[in-house]
């Protein structure tokens, strides 16, 4: 994997979840995977888009890096949520990831039109849903780049290798 240069600062996501028991799932999914990623929940749209909205103001170097939403929220969903970055000019660039339970054409389509810059299906089974993190860390904080990206690559944890393309 590329190591291309970057300050030293562990990358921020934030999560939009609403459930305590996904958030926990996640948080400690990372932990076992050994990722550095400094996570912020929010249990609503409403919560992390004023909380992005003081960061622009307040605080612009507290911004994550990139923002991790469920669609099915209390009150606005995650596609709402996802529209309003995308439609804020100073946050435009902030990359989204849905990551939803469905797998519905019509919620994927539904994502991409609000101008999400992905979207993953939460697995089931355990081993899937590390292997899921995995690479939205890998994928995320190791290889994409973004205008706002100011943190180190993640480093490869011990005995795995980093995603690598099969030609």
């Amino acid at each position: 994997m590329a190591n291309f240069y970057r300050p030293q600062r562990s990358p921020r996501l934030m999560l939009v979840e609403d459930s305590p028991s996904e958030v926990m799932l996640f948080r400690r999914t990372l932990s076992r995977l050994g990722a550095a990623i400094d996570v912020t929940v929010c249990p609503s749209a409403e919560a992390a888009h004023l909380k992005l909205m003081e960061m622009v103001g307040e605080a612009p170097d507290q911004r994550p890096d990139l923002v991790v939403t469920d669609i099915n929220l209390p009150g606005k969903s995650g596609l709402d949520l996802v529209r309003e970055i995308k439609g804020t000019p100073e946050l435009r660039s902030l990359p989204c990831l849905v990551f939803s339970t469905s797998s519905a054409e019509s919620d994927i389509s539904a994502a991409y039109d609000a101008l999400a810059s992905g979207y993953l299906t939460k697995p089931i089974m355990p081993n899937d849903y590390d292997d899921a993190i995995r690479t939205l860390t890998t994928y995320w904080f190791g290889l994409m780049q973004s205008p706002s990206a100011s943190w180190a690559p993640l480093p490869v944890a011990p005995g795995r290798q980093a995603l690598t393309s099969k030609h």
